[in-house]
């Protein structure tokens, strides 16, 4: 088989010598990526339920989920501001964080960078590297940056204390991610099977591939798949940055809606503003009226003001849990699950081809392959220091300090009272009442809950299933005759479910963008009262 391979080589320049490249298709590679983005994801939920987040993260319904989730297991779930205690376990938690999103962008860029001097043919490795392994590079790349994206929606407001490391950050990641989505495009259309060199001289030659084409629906296919891909990517990106640097955009999408609009077309004035919001109050009184009304009048009636109500309470479930820290969780999920099943896609269809000499998976032991798995020590090391402190914290809660004792966690009022602000502070929009979905669960309860589950369970799937349905639609482009193996030579026929989805999906996404700014256009027209109204607390902005 070696002797076949490399005399096809010889005679084939475009035949790579090698399908996958240990350095970047190695089973150590692979494991050690694996392991450092399921781990990041363990660490956030691991974070959220033991309360190591900011208190400003937690809303009503992340405050009803945990509570039911600590009955469970038989404890009780604290949501009253302990200072002293969330305050050394959320420096602790955030610090070691911090260290692995760096680590993640640093590795990002290092991809970035090596994918570039490969299609530069830099050495010419654009010669030696096959498509496969090019792929595979700038996927692992891109799950780099999706880790690094969870970390920004943990630490936003870490990375807002040292303004000038946090532009230092935002310029790497703006850069980073800039430069790895033009060959993120052409690995879409890219054959696995043959150099780059090969595949980059037939993208020159043909500029239009990723153009719409009205003569063929796999085209159609792709163009849209991808265009909706980088639009999801690019949004979640965009929305951590302006979280950095905006406080009004962590509230949610209709404050920074409603500011955007006062700032740029004066509208609402603020005159129209206070006239809004006073209303805010009798049209959330008014909606309350309507959840608590007894059903009246015959059966029938009573049975339709009971579903009214009901999709009244679910509608209000969905709302807090939009803002709730849960659905950044969910969407980190989301992100997540699209990075690895881009590879499980590219294992799947791209590896089963004759030509696919060696395997998509490449178990050639050498020092790319043992570095990445030695340094995957470095984050667990990380996270048995944090458990150490943590454990420390604990016990000093407990037993008092002595003078003179040498105790780490012994601080002066000072410190204590600094380090106190640095974590217990006030958010920035302030809600200024109860919202509707703590008056929801103290009226109805059962039916809150009930919905809660439901509505968190539907949100899951959804999101999950889109993830997966937007990483396998541009594989979803190819001809009947390529997907089923069919050798009747008939081009006139393409994957028929690829098509629709992707059109599905593509319209969804347009018309959740329409319905966004209408919601957004309705809470202000509406007296903010669909969302909990918030004022702008000046001092916090300072």
């Amino acid at each position: 088989m070696s002797s076949d391979s490399n005399a096809t080589t010889e005679t084939d320049p475009c035949l790579p010598r090698q399908f996958s490249d240990p350095e970047v298709a190695g089973i150590g590679v692979l494991v050690s990526f694996g392991i450092s983005i399921l781990f990041n994801i363990f660490i956030i939920v691991l974070a959220y339920i033991g309360r190591a987040l900011r208190q400003d993260r937690y809303n009503a319904l992340d405050h009803a989920f945990l509570t039911d989730l600590y009955r469970l297991v038989g404890k009780k779930w604290e949501s009253s501001n302990r200072v002293l205690h969330s305050t050394q376990h959320v420096l602790a938690f955030e610090a070691f964080f911090q260290s692995i999103a760096d680590q993640q962008l640093f590795t990002g860029l290092a991809l970035v960078v090596a994918i570039y001097a490969i299609r530069a043919g830099v050495s010419g490795l654009d010669a030696e590297t096959s498509g496969y392994s090019y792929i595979m590079a700038v996927n692992l790349a891109l799950l780099s940056c999706l880790a690094h994206l969870s970390a920004m929606t943990v630490l936003r407001t870490r990375l807002g204390k040292l303004k000038r490391l946090r532009d230092v950050r935002v310029v790497m990641i703006v850069v980073t991610f800039a430069l790895l989505m033009p060959p993120f495009v052409a690995t879409q259309m890219m054959s696995s099977l043959e150099t780059m060199r090969c595949e980059m001289t037939y993208f020159d030659s043909d500029p239009h591939l990723l153009v719409w084409n009205d003569d063929y629906r796999g085209q159609q296919t792709l163009f849209l798949a991808t265009l909706a891909i980088i639009g999801f990517l690019s949004c979640g990106y965009l929305r951590r940055l302006l979280e950095l640097y905006f406080p009004i955009f962590r509230a949610s999408p209709e404050a920074w809606t409603a500011e955007m609009l006062e700032a740029i077309c004066k509208w609402p004035s603020q005159q129209e503003r206070q006239n809004l919001n006073a209303g805010a109050e009798s049209e959330q009184d008014m909606l309350l009226s309507k959840l608590n009304k007894t059903s009246q009048g015959s059966k029938f009636q009573r049975i339709f003001q009971r579903i009214t109500r009901i999709f009244r309470i679910l509608a209000v479930v969905f709302a807090e849990l939009t803002r709730s820290f849960l659905a950044e969780i969910i969407w980190l999920i989301f992100y997540t699950t699209f990075g690895i099943t881009q590879i499980i896609y590219l294992f799947l269809w791209e590896t089963g081809e004759p030509e696919a000499v060696g395997g998509p998976v490449s178990f050639k032991w050498g020092f790319g392959q043992i570095l990445p798995l030695v340094l995957l020590g470095l984050p667990f090391l990380s996270a048995t220091e944090l458990y150490s402190n943590i454990k420390h914290l604990k016990e000093n809660q407990q037993t008092p300090s002595t003078p003179g004792s040498n105790n780490l966690s012994t601080t002066t009022p000072k410190t204590s009272q600094a380090s106190q602000q640095a974590v217990a502070i006030q958010p920035p929009l302030q809600n200024t009442h109860e919202s509707l979905y703590d008056a929801c669960l103290k009226s109805h309860r059962t039916t809150t809950l009930c919905g809660t589950l439901a509505v968190v369970v539907l949100y899951i799937v959804t999101v999950l299933t889109a993830a997966v349905a937007f990483t396998g639609i541009p594989w979803m482009r190819l001809e009947y005759n390529e997907f089923w193996g069919d050798e009747s030579g008939n081009e006139s026929g393409v994957t028929l479910p690829g098509y629709v989805t992707t059109l599905f999906l593509f319209i969804g996404s347009l018309l959740l963008l329409v319905c966004s700014l209408y919601w957004s256009l309705s809470w202000i027209w509406r007296g903010r009262y669909r969302r909990p109204y918030y004022k702008v607390d000046e001092a916090a902005l300072q």
